[in-house]
């Protein structure tokens, strides 16, 4: 995996795009890999931007990420066909699931998110997005 450009943040001012950002990829064994994202733009500090992926039977079954405010956990979960049906986020003090649901040939029809305070599980809001003749499929 390589990745050459991205968003660099300016404070004040926004962010602007340049090919001086880069991701670096590690193995750290046969199932986990790590990317960070780094700079060569000398005197210039970028928010740290790692990434952790656990791989399980070619299939992501976790991510996370790594910022200046703490971590950001993803689990996935598929069927027996390896196809996507749940992802459960872990913030620091909320979660959101996502459950997928698909037609019988494999096209994306809604995604039911649920996003809950961590410490009591109380709903802070529900959504159901509807997917209409449509051939779309999750990009992980």
């Amino acid at each position: 995996m390589k990745r050459i450009g991205g968003n660099l943040p300016v404070p004040g001012a926004g962010q602007f795009y340049t090919t001086d950002v880069y991701d670096t990829t590690q193995y750290k064994a046969s199932n986990e890999i790590f990317v960070s994202t780094k700079n060569r733009i000398s005197g210039f500090s970028l928010f740290s931007q790692n990434r952790e992926f656990a791989i399980e039977n070619g299939l992501i079954m976790r991510k996370i990420t790594y910022d200046e405010t703490g971590l950001d956990t993803i689990y996935y979960s598929y069927d027996k066909n390896k196809t996507l049906k749940r992802t459960e986020q872990y913030f620091k003090y909320q979660m959101v699931t996502k459950d997928y649901f698909f037609d019988s040939n494999n096209n994306l029809q809604e995604i039911s998110t649920v996003k809950r305070f961590r410490i009591d599980s109380s709903v802070i809001y529900k959504a159901e997005n509807h997917l209409v003749d449509t051939t779309i499929k999750p990009i992980l």
